[in-house]
Formats: C-alpha cells, structure tokens, sequence
C-alpha cells in the first residue's frame, strides 16, 4: 500500500519548528523522528536536513551532522543555513580555513539574513579564538 499526502509548506514549517522544540527540550528521539518524516514527506528540501545535522552537533556527533549538512548542500548547494553550520561545526572541530570559507559562502549567499548574521558573528569568533 502506498501514501500520498498533500501537505502545505505552513504546515511542513509547523512540524519542522515541533521538531527544534523537541531537540532544544533534550527530546532527541522525538526530534530525530520529526526531522526524518519532514524528510520523507519532502524529500528535496534541505531544511530537515540541516535539522537532523543540528541535533547530531547538539550531541557532539560531529561526523553525523557533517554528513546531514552535505546532504542539505546536495538537495541545495545556495543553502546559506547548511553552509553556515557547516562553518559552525569547522570551527568546533578547530578548522578555522575550513570554517572561514563557509561562512564566508553563507555572508555571500544571505548577506542581510539571519544566516549571513550568524556567519558574520562566527567569523568573528574564528578571528579571536586560538586553538592550542
């Protein structure tokens, strides 16, 4: 048996901001099963993709959000918000080249958004910040 569903895009994005309460709340099981149906009912969108990415960094697994947020890229390689984490997670793993050049790329992508501000404001970290 096969589903279809017609779901909107204001009802996707409802689902979606249950699944950044449920990882914020420490529910990750819950977010993970969100973020993976959103996934599923929207199989081309970045957005769940980068979720999952956000909940695997929230508990630490850096090599599991990597590979969430790669596959963001692939569904859209213009995702300001995949390449911003991607700079996040970088700067973490103490890549500072790395990080510089996607979070540049996100500034370059959403200068004036909320993705190109969290850019601006991680480069900023990877100006002051030393590794050791």
């Amino acid at each position: 048996m096969s589903w279809t569903f017609d779901i909107s895009n204001e009802e996707l994005a409802v689902i979606l901001e249950a699944g950044f309460i449920y990882r914020d709340a420490g529910r990750y099981d819950h977010a993970r099963d969100i973020f993976q149906g959103v996934r599923a009912l929207a199989p081309g969108s970045e957005v769940p993709e980068v979720g999952l990415g956000t909940l695997a960094f929230q508990q630490g697994e850096f090599g599991q959000a990597a590979r969430h947020y790669h596959r963001a890229l692939e569904r859209n390689p213009q995702s300001a918000w995949a390449h911003a984490h991607l700079g996040e997670l970088a700067l973490f793993s103490k890549d500072k080249e790395k990080a510089r050049d996607h979070l540049r790329t996100a500034l370059e992508l959403d200068p004036a958004g909320e993705f190109g501000r969290m850019a601006r404001d991680l480069l900023r970290l990877a100006e002051t910040v030393t590794f050791r």
